[in-house]
């Protein structure tokens, strides 16, 4: 009768049944449970730990509920069925939740808390939540939170979870609820730390689980630097210093060496004349000389090219206006010649030696004539005009080039005294910062100090004294002192009383 094994006990079941259902009933000292069939779980219910009834699951084929029958299931079994319900009921209120809140922490001012309720609804198998309820809220000063429905709610002092049992009982208790739903809380962020003392960069930091005095003390830039009286770092200052006077020194001697390749295209200088000093010079200062050279010779050929083209253009055209003179001169022959047979051709036309034909002719040739040598006038003309254009692009070329030159000589005269300038500050500055080193290597170096922390907790009512690897908890002060080295003890001796007896 038996032919398969329940899904839950193993114990043989009948084969015509199909539909399961667990009940647990708990009185004098006997359990009874109520089987039939099913492989796939529905839903789950909640669970009434300590009173007489536990509903535990509900599974199902979709067949209509069939007969059951009674058997013995062991209270472990039941006891992991349970636990098996509470954790996928916290999975499910856990799905749009970060990490879970540390559950030892007491809640302090400033502390940032996400809220989440939840009410399981047994009549529709379903959970509702509670969207008005649900959010993030921010412990006061006065350590309280304001929550929907509820009020005002002491949170300073209780855990999370005790927090989250006494906004349930109050909802159970302002809704008339039977159970109370179930309410979760989350701490986002904790309150503050502070680092105050011999470090770099005392002030506010955000407090995370497992911060050490020593990662706080990273936080806040590691132990201060050495500084003078003014609160300069003169170690950190001292290296820039000096790098800017390196890259002064290298600086200067490329502006001299551009100030003379300037002058020299200024003078239309056939070769530059560096100042002694560069010549003399060798390394970094030789390069430098090098370049300005090639960049005069690249130069100067650039502007050669430009005059040559422009000269070649204007010895072209003038030419050209020496052939069309050359033409004109021509024309002018031919128009005279023409003219005088027009004049003969006129005079035997009035005796009517020759038709009028001819002296029309004639006539017609002459104005053609004269007609070509005004186009070669114009052509002429406008050869001469190209010249005049020639020359007066060589004039503004030459001009535009002095100009450019006379603007970059003074740009770099004035970068020049504005590098001398610099590097007579700089090396002041450097004077001074060296003298402040030398005054504190006189005493013990300041990184060989060892630094001396303690942990100011609860406002200021407990001073503790920590090691690097001690934990801070939120709202902690660190302090961080250099360790007082010991007193000298004089080598001269006091001065005796002289007695005057």
């Amino acid at each position: 009768m038996f032919a398969n094994a329940c899904l839950v006990c193993r114990r043989p079941r009948p084969a015509s049944m199909d539909r399961l259902h667990v009940r647990h009933m708990v009185g004098r000292g006997r359990r009874y449970a109520l089987l039939g069939a099913g492989r796939r779980i529905d839903r789950f219910a909640t669970s009434l730990l300590g009173s007489a009834r536990i509903v535990v699951g509900h599974v199902s084929l979709g067949a209509p509920e069939m007969p059951v029958i009674g058997t013995n299931i062991s209270l472990g079994f039941m006891r992991r069925l349970g636990m098996l319900c509470a954790l996928a009921m916290l999975a499910f209120a856990s799905v749009t939740m970060a990490a879970p809140a540390d559950e030892d922490f007491r809640l302090l001012p400033q502390t940032r808390l996400r809220i989440v309720v939840l009410e399981w609804i047994a009549s529709t198998g379903d959970y509702k939540e509670w969207t008005v309820l649900n959010g993030e809220y921010t412990v006061s000063n006065a350590g309280e939170i304001s929550v929907p429905l509820i009020g005002t709610l002491r949170a300073v002092g209780s855990t999370p979870s005790e927090l989250a049992s006494d906004i349930g009982n109050g909802l159970k208790e302002r809704t008339g609820l039977m159970q109370a739903p179930d309410a979760t809380v989350q701490v986002v962020a904790y309150p503050p730390i502070f680092v105050t003392g011999h470090v770099e960069r005392p002030g506010e930091y955000a407090y995370t689980p497992g911060l050490t005095v020593l990662k706080a003390v990273a936080l806040a830039g590691g132990r201060a630097r050495r500084r003078d009286g003014t609160g300069l770092d003169v170690e950190v200052d001292q290296i820039r210093y000096y790098g800017e006077l390196q890259k002064t020194e290298i600086d200067l001697p490329r502006m001299q060496a551009r100030r003379a390749r300037l002058q020299a295209e200024l003078n239309d200088q056939a070769d530059i004349a560096f100042p002694n000093e560069l010549l003399a010079a060798q390394g970094d200062v030789k390069e430098i000389l090098n370049e300005e050279k090639s960049i005069f010779v690249a130069r100067a050929e650039a502007f050669k090219r430009q005059l040559d083209s422009l000269d070649e253009l204007r010895i072209l055209l003038t030419n050209e206006t020496k052939v069309l003179a050359e033409k004109i001169a021509s024309m002018d022959r031919q128009i005279k010649i023409a003219q005088d047979e027009l004049n003969d051709v006129s005079a035997l036309a009035q005796k009517g030696t020759v038709t009028r034909s001819r002296e029309s002719e004639m006539e017609r040739l002459l104005a053609g004539l004269q007609s070509d040598r005004l186009d070669l006038a114009l052509a002429s003309m406008r050869a001469s005009q190209k010249i005049s254009e020639t020359e007066r692009e060589a004039t503004t070329l030459k001009g535009q080039r002095r100009t450019e030159i006379t603007k970059d000589l003074q740009s770099v005269q004035a970068d020049m005294e504005q590098l001398i300038l610099k590097r007579q500050n700089t090396q002041a500055v450097l004077i001074a910062t060296g003298a402040a080193v030398l005054r504190q290597s006189k005493g013990a170096a300041m990184d060989d100090v060892p630094l001396n922390f303690t942990i100011i907790r609860n406002s200021g009512k407990e001073e503790l004294p920590s090691s690097e690897a001690a934990q801070l908890l939120p709202g902690d002060v660190l302090k961080v002192d250099l360790v007082a080295p010991p007193a000298e003890t004089s080598s001269i001796e006091p001065a005796r009383s002289v007695s005057t007896e």
